[in-house]
């Protein structure tokens, strides 16, 4: 530990002068002195300042009307018993609004918290929850709002310090405000520890409100909620109520009308964006957030970490920075345009930002920008010659003085700008040029469609089912007039100006975004991977079997119907029908580090088996791998050559009743398909195919249906006609039509 300066004694030393001149040792003083033992002198002098300031404030407030003496409630998740000691000594020293109740949400269940506990329910109504497993953040606070009581919520972290009036100035100050949603205060920095992150911050500003800014996070885009004022002195920060487009977490305040309409806290989240996301909620359905300079707290900012082991913690902020993307970013593109075009500065503080593409030293990009300099834009110019260029994460406006640049010249913005040609502007000056930006920032195509997949953006996507799939569905859409834009898991985030969005849940989970009309979920393999919430966050959940349709109802809130899985004739038939038949068996699959149920089954054989996949290296597979990749426009061509297709079904499938794609695809191809059974195949295919009970059936049919080709001829034609007239994307693109449709507002 550092020894103290003279400068320190002599500081602190005048600091206590003037608190005991002030009122003696009160709340705010023990607050301020907690942990204050190695601060220098910077840190001193703000500590002063802070306690001027304060005190300065809470003697001139006037006594508060609150109407109607409401009981609020005080909603606490302890991680940290120490500090929640601090907190609730904190509570019992200051002076503010009296009808109140406590309710801990215990995420440790330690002990030491029931000693305290015990201590502290002589003093005050406090309750506590105990949870028997571990539940994310969201889910605690969830828990505290069922046993409250009160009319109104706050929720308070374990790591804040109440100072006077604190409570008072939120409560008046929301039920006076028009349109409030949630209201916070004042965050101040307390004295850090020297092993915390934020240490030096001793008594800056921690948060005055929540703003959005462009960042980068690992090598992506991502409109990133920050604390305005982070680390400014106190007396740099906003004096005045300010609305902001959210609050901080570590201390909001919420009416229970208001959070039963906007809640509850989505519990995807865990320790981190819960706080953000409930407010934009609140912003989204038309309510306003508040900062509220005149109540103050002080808050340990600590570092965010709910495991020991920093790889879990890390796939715990990259789910939350996804489910944040997924639901916010486009509309905070589009939101963060608006507020800095008006300047209202509840998004941002920061001013517009416009790059203009020119030709060298073109005369009309260069008084086109000093036009938009004029009227406060931030103007930079970049010329053409210098393409492909990265504009920056900061700019939102991109003037084109080419006419002729693609979007893709830009290589580090992705769909984060808006691109507005210059051959737009009639006159080149600014008058035009925020209702053109309106104009294509609030485009939204009524008969668009977002087709997400788990597919990634790189060349491997061509190995991925789901990929094939997604195009092959937008191009039945197509048919029907919409306007469909096939998205990989890299692009679910980027802004969409669709009105719609199917969500082809595979391996991946992909969130709807706030502001599309309309959300389908439909779910076609990895079921383990779907929990309840993620299919209420949907507005349709199409279930890949009748199985799953029965299951689901009973668990979810939201409309499900059977959507099986389909083929595309276009791709499938076109195939040579007199071509011979050169596999005596095939199969197209991959491992997975499974040994296939049909191979297991099946080896060793007298006959020549043929397998297309990956993975076969540890199985006797291996000596039968023709290639581990056959391209998609060559399969159907290959069933059809089989005198046998195998066909299995993984296990989660084979449970939940969900037929393999390869039936679909393989009867439009005219193959003769044997598969392990399952009741579905009798209900949709009897007749068009054939199923085996064990090895030895296997191995009977197999030598059977290879000297009756006639039979297999019969077998195969019933099969391709039903595929054909029941089950193919365009036939299951008019369902989707209709249900978009005829959807419940």
């Amino acid at each position: 530990m550092r020894g103290k300066t003279v400068g320190d004694v002599i500081v602190k030393n005048i600091y206590s002068v003037f608190k005991n001149i002030i009122n003696g040792q009160d709340s705010l003083e023990w607050a301020l002195d907690l942990n204050d033992d190695d601060l220098n002198d910077k840190e001193n002098e703000r500590k002063e300042e802070v306690f001027k300031v304060i005190k300065s404030d809470i003697e001139k407030l006037p006594n508060r009307g609150i109407k109607g003496k409401p009981l609020v409630s005080i909603i606490i998740v302890n991680r940290e018993t120490e500090k929640l000691e601090e907190l609730i000594e904190s509570l019992q020293k200051c002076k503010f609004y009296d009808n109140y109740e406590i309710i801990i949400v215990d995420a440790l269940s330690d002990g030491h918290l029931t000693e305290c506990v015990e201590k502290w329910k002589k003093k005050m109504a406090l309750t506590v929850v105990n949870n028997k497993k571990k539940i994310t953040t969201s889910m605690m606070n969830n828990a505290g709002v069922k046993k409250a009581k009160g009319e109104y919520f706050v929720f308070l972290d374990n790591n804040v310090i109440v100072s006077d009036r604190w409570l008072d100035e939120l409560l008046y100050a929301y039920q006076n405000l028009p349109q409030a949603g949630i209201v916070s205060g004042r965050l101040i920095y307390p004295a850090m520890p020297k092993d915390n992150k934020n240490s030096g911050n001793s008594f800056c500003i921690q948060s005055t409100g929540i703003e959005i800014k462009g960042s980068i996070f690992e090598d992506a885009y991502f409109m990133q909620p920050f604390d305005v004022d982070n680390k400014k002195e106190i007396c740099e920060a906003d004096k005045e109520i300010k609305e902001r487009v959210a609050v901080s977490g570590a201390m909001m305040l919420v009416s229970r009308e208001v959070f039963n309409e906007i809640g509850p806290f989505d519990r995807k989240y865990n320790l981190g964006y819960e706080s953000t996301d409930l407010c934009l909620h609140g912003f989204y359905k038309g309510y306003k957030n508040y900062y509220i300079p005149t109540s103050n707290a002080f808050f340990c900012d600590t570092e965010n970490k709910l495991y020991d082991d920093e790889t879990k913690d890390l796939k715990r902020i990259r789910k939350n920075v996804k489910v944040f993307k997924c639901v916010w970013q486009s509309y905070l593109l589009r939101q963060v345009i608006k507020d800095k075009i008006e300047e209202n500065n509840i998004f941002t503080k920061n001013p517009l930002k416009i790059t203009i593409i020119e030709p060298e030293n073109d005369e009309k990009c260069r008084d086109l920008g000093e036009s938009l300099s004029d009227k406060g834009y931030d103007v930079e110019y970049l010329e053409a010659e210098k393409l492909p260029h990265a504009v920056g994460i900061y700019t939102d406006v991109i003037v084109d003085g080419t006419n002729n640049t693609e979007s893709s010249d830009y290589t580090d913005t992705r769909d984060s700008v808006i691109i507005v040609p210059i051959e737009k502007f009639d006159k080149l000056d600014a008058d035009k040029f925020k209702d053109l930006v309106y104009e294509i920032n609030d485009y939204v195509d009524p008969k668009g469609i977002d087709i997400c997949g788990s597919m990634p953006n790189t060349e491997a996507i061509y190995n991925w089912g789901d990929y094939h799939y997604a195009l092959a569905l937008a191009k039945s859409l197509e048919k029907l007039g919409y306007h469909c834009t096939v998205k990989t898991r890299d692009e679910w985030y980027e802004r969409s100006r669709n009105a719609y969005s199917i969500v082809l849940r595979g391996k991946y989970a992909c969130y709807p975004k706030i502001e599309q009309k309309y959300s389908i979920m439909w779910n076609i393999s990895h079921l383990d991977r779907v929990k309840v919430e993620e299919y209420n966050c949907f507005d349709m959940v199409y279930a890949a079997s009748d199985v799953i349709e029965k299951q689901l109802k009973e668990k979810i809130k939201v409309p499900v119907k059977t959507l099986m899985q389909c083929t595309d004739p276009e791709v499938m038939t076109n195939v040579n029908e007199e071509a011979e038949k050169k596999y005596e068996l095939l199969f197209v699959g991959n491992s997975r580090n499974v040994f296939r149920t049909i191979l297991k089954d099946l080896l060793p054989t007298e006959h020549k088996l043929t397998v297309y996949g990956d993975g076969w290296d540890e199985f006797p597979v291996k000596d039968y791998v023709e290639a581990k990749y056959m391209p998609n426009e060559q399969v159907g061509q290959a069933y059809h050559d089989a005198k046998i297709l195998l066909n299995d079904h993984w296990d989660d499938m084979k449970d939940n009743g969900i037929i393999s794609n390869r039936i679909f695809d393989a009867l439009a191809a005219g193959a003769f398909i044997i598969s392990d059974d399952m009741p579905q195949l009798h209900k949709y295919f009897e007749g068009c195919l054939v199923t085996y009970r064990d090895r030895e059936d296997l191995k009977n049919k197999i030598d059977y249906y290879l000297t009756h080709e006639d039979e297999r001829k019969e077998i195969v034609g019933k099969g391709k006609k039903i595929v054909l007239r029941n089950h193919t994307f365009d036939a299951r693109a008019k369902e989707i039509s209709y249900d978009l449709e005829n959807k419940k507002e």
